[in-house]
Order: structure tokens, then C-alpha cells, then sequence
């Protein structure tokens, strides 16, 4: 859930561009702004309702997750790990963290994923399994912040966030104005939501099913690193587990910017073509503070920018880190 799709963990993204391959005028100025502002102490946060919050619990609980997610979730601890949901194609379904809350309870949490869609996949699947589940979704909300957690934030799950905002924890509802009251006494500031917006495609982190659904597996867009190909069987495994091995994959995950600055940012998705020839798809696209969008695509392996989308719009430089 919060690993980019080019294989970087979604950690603080102000050293990103220090490493990455391409640095945009952009992402340095971000880079220097977030050093600037950590040497004085200013940090950010914001709320962010998640799309699931499910409670998974009972005897087999944990070999039934086991059995349907992506990654290898024996010993699972508080922190929890990133797993994806697939359908019996081998094909994206979601994405989650997943984790202990108690012995036989785990939490499951997907910033993008609908609960609609995990619950759907979780019932069709608990044939004589003694696990039971509730959709927790409408009593939580999230908070992610660029700075460690302050002391006395009362919180069901805490753990890694989205881009830069590398923090996450989850509250109940009720606990969401206590939660605000004590971040800002640390001197924490509320920034606009289309923040993470922009922190997230900056990491590369797509979002299941928008960016990439059931029309592609975890290695078209380069999702690999939650899909243990050791643990043995899960929903989708053999079909997965055969493209790992033959490197037959046709699709990939870019971050694109747009050659030029654009005024608005435009209604997704948008067919993108290459040289005339139709390639794929841009999914999530926004507006940065340079006047330029930046935004995920997938498009065909073998293709080769500039491309360019449906609205008119080139998008000449792939992104690295």
C-alpha cells in the first residue's frame, strides 16, 4: 500500500531528489524547502479518511489472510505489512496494510482500496474458516504527518505513511479533535489535502483499483516487492508466480510531468499515445507549485516518450525515485 511503484519505499521524499536520477526544478526547491523547514521545526499534517478499515478476527484468521494476500504475513506484529489483494487471474483487486491487533483480531487498512471491494473478496472466500469480519471504515479516520508522532496521540494503528508524510496513524472518530488539539501544541500545521495528493504521486504510489486494477498484475506496475514468491499458495499465486518467472510482463508504471505548465489539472483518466500509436493510460495527475502537472500512467513495456494524453497535453519527462 505505501510502496512506490518503482521500487523505492515511501519514505521522506526531501532526500529523494538528492538520489534520484532525474531532478526536477521542482522536487529540488521541495528538497530544500523540507531541510529548511526540518532546522527550524516547522512539520506538517493532515486528516485523511481512509477507504477501508476492516477488523478481521477468529481461530484461522491468520491463515486465512495468508492464504489470500500477496505477501508473507506469518509472525504479523503491531506495525503490520503491505500486502495486495488479486483475483484467482493473478490480477490487482486492492491493496492494505495488515495487522495484529490482538491474538486472533487484525486490522486491514487501504487508503485507496473501497472496503466495498475487500469485503466482497474477503466473503466470497471463507468457505469453512472459523474468521469473522467487520467494516470498521465510517467509525475511523487517518492523520499522516512528515515528523515522528507526538507523545499522547491516542491511536488504533501507527506506522509508515505516503511520500513524505512518512508518518500514519489511525483514530477513532471520536478521537480525531484531541488528536488535532495535541498535534498542534507540538507545533505541528494542517496543510490543504491536495498535499498528499501530490507527496503521493511524487513517491510513485498508486492507487489500487484507480491506477492500476484488475486489468493488470503487481509485476505490470511494478509491485513486486509485496508478493512473496516463497510462502507458498495465495489467490492469484500460480499465474503471478509463472509471469515472475518468465518476465513476461507487457506493462509498466511511469511518473510523467508535463512539458509545459497547464492551468488546471484535467479530468482522469486520459488515453495516452506515443508516435500515433495508443499506449496506455495516465490515471492520476496535479497540479505543482511550477505551473506543471506530474502523474502516474501505465503504459505499454515497450513504449517510448513523449506522450501524449487525449487533451493535447505532452508529457515528455519520466520521472525517476
Amino acid at each position: 500500500m505505501v510502496r512506490g511503484a518503482f521500487g523505492e519505499s515511501a519514505l521522506p521524499k526531501f532526500l529523494s531528489p538528492l538520489r534520484s536520477s532525474v531532478i526536477t526544478n521542482y522536487e529540488s526547491r521541495i528538497a530544500i524547502v523540507a531541510i529548511c523547514l526540518m532546522l527550524v521545526g516547522m512539520s506538517d499534517y493532515l486528516f485523511q479518511r481512509p477507504a477501508a478499515f476492516i477488523r478481521l478476527e477468529g481461530e484461522d484468521a491468520e491463515d486465512f489472510l495468508q492464504s489470500q494476500c500477496s505477501a508473507d504475513l506469518s509472525g504479523l506484529d503491531a506495525q503490520g505489512r503491505d500486502t495486495l489483494w488479486l483475483n484467482h487471474k493473478g490480477k490487482l483487486v486492492g491493496d492494505s496494510r495488515v495487522w495484529r491487533m490482538e491474538d486472533e483480531v487484525f486490522g486491514i487498512l487501504s487508503w485507496y482500496t473501497p472496503a466495498a471491494e475487500l469485503l466482497k473478496t474477503i466473503d466470497a472466500h471463507i468457505i469453512a474458516d472459523d474468521v469473522e469480519f467487520e467494516d470498521c471504515t465510517d467509525a475511523v479516520t487517518g492523520v499522516l504527518s512528515d515528523v515522528d508522532w507526538p507523545e499522547g496521540l491516542t491511536a488504533l494503528w501507527q506506522g509508515t505513511g505516503i511520500g513524505r508524510f512518512a508518518q500514519a496513524a489511525l483514530l477513532e472518530q471520536k478521537d480525531s479533535e484531541a488528536a488535532r488539539a495535541t498535534l498542534e501544541a507540538a507545533g505541528l500545521q494542517a496543510v490543504e489535502p491536495n498535499e498528499l495528493e501530490r507527496a503521493r504521486i511524487a513517491a510513485g504510489v498508486l492507487r489500487i483499483p484507480a491506477d492500476a486494477g484488475a486489468d493488470f498484475t503487481p509485476l505490470d506496475v511494478g509491485l513486486e516487492e509485496q508478493v512473496s514468491f516463497t510462502k507458498g499458495c495465495f489467490l492469484g499465486q500460480e499465474v503471478v508466480a509463472r509471469m515472475h518467472r518468465l518476465d513476461r510482463h507487457l506493462w509498466q508504471a511511469l511518473r510523467l510531468r508535463s512539458s509545459s505548465p497547464v492551468e488546471a489539472t484535467p479530468a482522469l483518466p486520459l488515453a495516452l499515445t506515443a508516435a500515433g500509436q495508443s499506449v496506455g493510460q495516465l490515471t492520476s495527475a496535479t497540479l505543482f507549485p511550477d505551473g506543471h502537472l506530474q502523474g502516474i500512467a501505465v503504459v505499454k513495456r515497450k513504449a517510448e516518450g513523449p506522450y501524449l494524453s487525449e487533451d493535447g497535453v505532452e508529457w515528455g519527462e519520466e520521472l525517476r525515485g
